[in-house]
């Protein structure tokens, strides 16, 4: 899908900037905390991990069943004077679902769909960084869970959903849980403005 917007009269705006990569990637791959400031079941305390994981991977089974937001957070060295860069792209790869992305304190883009990735060099400085990415997961796994427990939690009123599912009755107990999280590298890339 493309996104286009147009106006009824002449705007002045930048062209599109096109980029070329500038250099390798840098992983962020240690020294990752996780934690949920809001989750329902509530999920105190904070996970280490040098092994960046969706968090229904980790050793606590309400995290298989949560609606959450998770933070992810680490700090990292970088020296972005080290390479000719016009900026640097931050890949967050595969999120399930949805991402905020803060850097040193700073908002930088709220992501919701593929490629999970934000120029981020204005915000970089040498030396320590902080990263805090926020992950808001789908609530599907909280529902599998509401149903395998009997709780009443649909409240459908007037609604043809039994004629979408061909059924009188359906549940949703026997959905697998779905990965919630971070799924893969994130990535620091230095990249070069096209003149």
């Amino acid at each position: 899908s493309i996104l286009i917007k147009t106006f009824p009269t002449d705007v002045d705006v930048n062209n599109w900037q096109y980029y070329t990569i500038a250099g390798e990637p840098v992983e962020i791959s240690r020294g990752w905390s996780i934690s949920f400031p809001e989750s329902d079941p509530a999920i105190p305390g904070t996970f280490e991990t040098d092994t960046l994981t969706v968090w229904t991977n980790l050793p606590d089974e309400r995290l298989k069943v949560n609606s959450a937001t998770g933070r992810y957070t680490v700090e990292f060295d970088i020296d972005p004077s080290s390479q000719n860069a016009d900026d640097w792209l931050l890949s967050l790869g595969d999120v399930c679902e949805s991402a905020r992305v803060k850097l040193n304190g700073n908002e930088v883009a709220t992501l919701w769909s593929v490629p999970f990735e934000v120029k981020v060099g204005q915000w970089l400085r040498k030396g320590k960084n902080l990263l805090e990415v926020d992950v808001t997961n789908l609530q599907a796994n909280r529902i599998a869970d509401y149903e395998r427990r009997g709780v009443e939690w649909r409240r459908f009123k007037d609604t043809n959903i039994n004629t979408v599912t061909g059924a009188r009755s359906f549940t949703f107990a026997d959905w697998p849980t779905v990965p919630s999280g971070l799924n893969s590298k994130v990535t620091l890339t230095p990249i070069r403005y096209q003149k």
